[in-house]
């Protein structure tokens, strides 16, 4: 049955840090809401098309396309807050991110829900490592040299890719809080997907007991 917030001008966002499986609970909210008038925006789908677009041939010009899809992710975003959509948006946000999420928020009155994903290190890291050796990743998440038009993906094993470390994977995120807290909180620990309950969670959007 479909479910709708009380407020149609509301930010849902789905943050956490990597490895904690936030496109995968989008994927399963969307679903346990079954409202086909939720957009739902992902920065990372952003970065993978710019990818594809305009390629990258160091780790410098990687990140300045990144920038590009930033930009166009916060543009598209503000478009439809100007339409007055209910939006869902997921990515590892941390607070670099917060204020102009927080600028968009206040200036088109939108309500936020912040749903922060978290576990221990340790099981994001394995999750993490999964994930990156999945058919399904993208090979600009692993490559600080890619061109869809040139790349084989034997490309994959060459010395140009940088698989993390434990260690290194603790000194990426460190000092990052991904907690945006902007609105209504929700922690939710993902340790356990299978003591992940959708119903608890729209509880907690809604204010429902």
């Amino acid at each position: 049955m479909k479910k709708e917030l009380p407020d149609k001008k509301t930010l849902i966002i789905i943050t956490g840090g990597p490895g904690t499986g936030k496109s995968e609970t989008a994927k399963g909210l969307l679903a346990y809401l079954q409202n086909d008038e939720i957009v739902s925006l992902s920065y990372d789908a952003m970065k993978e098309a710019a990818w594809d677009r305009l390629g990258f041939d160091s780790e410098e010009e990687k990140k300045k396309v990144n920038g590009i899809a930033l930009d166009a992710f916060y543009a598209i975003l503000e478009n439809h807050m100007q339409k007055e959509d209910t939006i869902l948006i997921e990515y590892p946000f941390y607070q670099f991110h917060r204020p102009p999420l927080q600028r968009l928020i206040k200036n088109y009155g939108y309500t936020a829900l912040t749903i922060w994903l978290h576990t221990d290190l340790k099981t994001a890291y394995e999750r993490g490592c999964r994930r990156d050796t999945g058919k399904a990743r993208h090979p600009g998440h692993l490559l600080n040299r890619y061109h869809r038009e040139t790349f084989r993906p034997e490309d994959i094993a060459s010395a140009d890719r940088h698989f993390l470390s434990f260690e290194s994977f603790k000194k990426s995120i460190d000092g990052r809080d991904y907690n945006l807290a902007l609105g209504i909180t929700i922690p939710v620990d993902v340790t356990d997907f299978r003591n992940l309950s959708y119903d608890d969670i729209w509880k907690k959007m809604t204010g429902s007991r």
